[in-house]
C-alpha cells in the first residue's frame, strides 16, 4: 500500500512538472511572435529602398506656389483685410509598398530681398515634418508654408529643397531654383541669415483643417 501511494505521488509530480514546462515554452513563443509583428499588431515593415518612394514634383517658387489665407466665418462676420498670399511648398510623391510606417520630409528654402543700398540679403529657412501610416499610392502630398508677413519682411523665395528620410536614412531628394544640387548643405556666406520658426507644417498653419484627406497624417 505504501509503495502504491509513493508511485501515485511520483506520477503527480511528473505531470505537474510537464504542465509548468509547457506553460513557459508557450509564453516564450508568444513573446517571439509579438516581436515579429510589432506593437501595432500588423506585419513588420520591410526595409525601405530608394525605389519604394519617388518624388515626382516639387513646387515652391513663383505664382503657382501662392495660396490665399483661408477664411473662416462665424455669424456672418468676415475679416477686415483681404486674404494675403502664403507660399505653399509642395512635394508630390508616390510609394510602392502596401504600407510605410513613417517618412520624414526635411524642407529647405532660401529667400532674397534687397536692402536700402541695393545689396541682396538672403534668409534661410528649414523645418521637418513626419508622416505616419502611409498607404501605397501615387498622389501623396507633403507641404510646408511661409507666412505672408515673412515674405513681406524677408523677400520671396528663390530656391527650395527637400530630403526624404526613412528611419534616418536618405531615400530621396529634390530642388527647385537655379542653385546647385543640395545647395542647403553648402557653406553659406555672411549675406545669408538662418531664421527659425518661419516655415510651418500644416498643423501649425490655418490650412490644417482644409482637405484633410488629401494629406498624410502628421505624427
Amino acid at each position: 500500500m505504501r509503495h502504491h501511494i509513493e508511485r501515485i505521488i511520483i506520477t503527480l509530480c511528473c505531470l505537474l512538472s510537464c504542465t509548468l514546462s509547457g506553460g513557459v515554452t508557450f509564453a516564450q513563443g508568444t513573446a517571439k511572435s509579438a516581436g515579429k509583428t510589432g506593437t501595432t499588431g500588423g506585419a513588420a515593415s520591410a526595409e525601405v529602398n530608394p525605389d519604394d518612394v519617388k518624388l515626382t514634383k516639387l513646387i515652391g517658387l513663383g505664382p503657382q506656389s501662392l495660396v490665399k489665407t483661408p477664411e473662416f466665418r462665424a455669424g456672418g462676420m468676415g475679416g477686415r483685410k483681404p486674404p494675403s498670399d502664403w507660399v505653399q511648398i509642395t512635394a508630390k510623391f508616390s510609394t510602392t509598398p502596401e504600407w510605410l510606417d513613417e517618412l520624414t520630409f526635411d524642407f529647405y528654402a532660401l529667400a532674397m530681398i534687397k536692402d536700402k543700398d541695393g545689396k541682396e540679403q538672403y534668409s534661410f529657412y528649414k523645418n521637418s515634418v513626419r508622416y505616419v501610416d502611409i498607404e501605397k499610392g501615387r498622389d501623396h502630398l507633403a507641404v510646408m508654408y511661409i507666412r505672408p508677413s515673412t515674405l513681406k519682411r524677408y523677400g520671396q523665395l528663390v530656391a527650395v529643397g527637400v530630403e526624404v528620410m526613412e528611419k534616418g536614412k536618405l531615400i530621396g531628394e529634390g530642388k527647385e531654383g537655379n542653385y546647385p544640387d543640395e545647395w542647403w548643405k553648402k557653406e553659406m556666406g555672411s549675406t545669408v541669415t538662418p531664421r527659425d520658426g518661419c516655415m510651418l507644417d500644416r498643423s501649425q498653419s490655418p490650412f490644417a483643417l482644409l482637405g484633410i484627406d488629401d494629406y498624410e497624417v502628421i505624427k
